[in-house]
């Protein structure tokens, strides 16, 4: 059974830990859900599969928000404690800083393997997923949002269609009219009825027309020809031949780990980034959350987040100077958690009695000059 003072910052914290994350997935949710509606706009994604793309967004996204969710989260909790002179009533009775990093702990070590679980396997799964879904909607979207009673055009640009009425799943049609280009020459098809189909072999998407006419020819000229057909068929997607080379960020742990090539290397350390990120800053919160009740954590909020983006912006160079050479493989991106843990250890040491002393000696010293 743990101690009342552990579960009390145990549960401090996790609700605050609640509230943030959710604030975070909303505003994440929001921006990203706006994005899709323009796309989908715009022609390049169905309307019908924004819903699975923004939760896979927000699969892939989830791991790297548990670290400074965490952070502030802690600093929030202790902050307040020490505004309602909570830290002041447990420093009186022997409690230190070190008994307080003890309590809050506790959540440290689950964090970090659910941030691992989700940067090892399901961020990975969540880029592949996604830009396969995005593969196929470069092709597809314009069958998945084709509206009957309008002028639907192709992404590409090489097919004009026009459908009447349109069944509730869209694989068939009345009073088709499309317009194509085959051999060089405009060809423009009409007729009472049509469906999809799709070929089990090649993937290709056609649609098969029924009882119309194919009128051939090229604007200004008088060699038109004109065919009548009882079945037409109209290629209107055509997988691609070859995938795209899948980068190391879609890759499986696994692939990685057996990979020797200095790409997925960073990739590997930047998905154990996140699990050691939450420890630093479970030590950074320590000297950044101590105020006196009157002062406020105005000001040490202000500075813990300048360190989070520091932390951030030196763990996305480090990288890429890993990848060009300019740090060596050996280092890798670990001399950003240490950086963080010397600024750590310079923050704790001012909130020191020595320090204080020293500095008071200085001043004196100054002042008697």
């Amino acid at each position: 059974m743990l101690p009342i003072l552990d579960r009390y910052l145990i549960i401090e914290v996790s609700k605050t830990l609640f509230g943030i994350v959710l604030v975070l997935v909303l505003i994440l949710a929001g921006n990203i859900f706006i994005l899709y509606l323009s796309r989908v706009a715009a022609g390049v994604v169905a309307h019908d599969v924004v819903l699975t793309m923004l939760g896979l967004e927000l699969a892939k996204e989830l791991g790297i928000l548990l670290p400074p969710s965490f952070f502030f989260a802690v600093l929030y909790t202790l902050g307040r404690m020490y505004r309602d002179s909570e830290m002041t009533a447990l420093s009186s009775s022997g409690v230190s800083q070190m008994r307080i990093f003890r309590g809050y702990s506790w959540l440290v070590v689950p964090l970090m393997l659910l941030s691992l679980w989700l940067m090892t396997h399901v961020t990975p799964w969540a880029w592949r997923t996604l830009q396969e879904f995005k593969e196929i909607q470069k092709n597809t979207a314009d069958i998945a949002n084709m509206a009957a009673g309008k002028f639907n055009e192709s992404n590409k640009g090489d097919i004009v269609l026009y459908v009447e009425k349109l069944s509730d799943d869209k694989s068939t049609m009345k009073n088709i009219f499309i317009q194509n280009r085959m051999h060089g020459k405009l060809g423009v098809l009409k007729a009472e009825d049509a469906y999809r189909q799709v070929d089990e072999k090649t993937g290709d998407t056609f649609f098969v027309m029924l009882k119309g006419r194919r009128y051939e020819g090229n604007p200004g000229e008088h060699n038109y020809s004109v065919t009548s057909f009882d079945k037409y068929a109209v290629r209107v997607f055509r997988p691609e031949d070859k995938p795209p080379e899948m980068a190391p960020k879609m890759r499986s742990t696994s692939e990685i780990l057996a990979s020797n090539r200095i790409g997925e290397r960073v990739e590997f350390q930047r998905r154990l980034s996140p699990a050691l990120a939450m420890l630093v800053f479970a030590v950074l919160s320590i000297p950044l959350s101590r105020a006196s009740p009157r002062q406020g954590m105005g000001g040490r909020m202000v500075l813990a987040i300048l360190i989070y983006f520091i932390f951030f912006n030196l763990q996305a160079v480090s990288g890429s100077w890993m990848e060009k050479g300019v740090t060596p493989p050996w280092l890798g991106i670990w001399w950003v958690h240490l950086v963080m843990l010397v600024i750590a250890a310079s923050l704790m040491l001012r909130d020191t009695p020595w320090y204080a002393a020293r500095v008071r000696r200085l001043r004196n010293a100054m002042a008697k000059g």
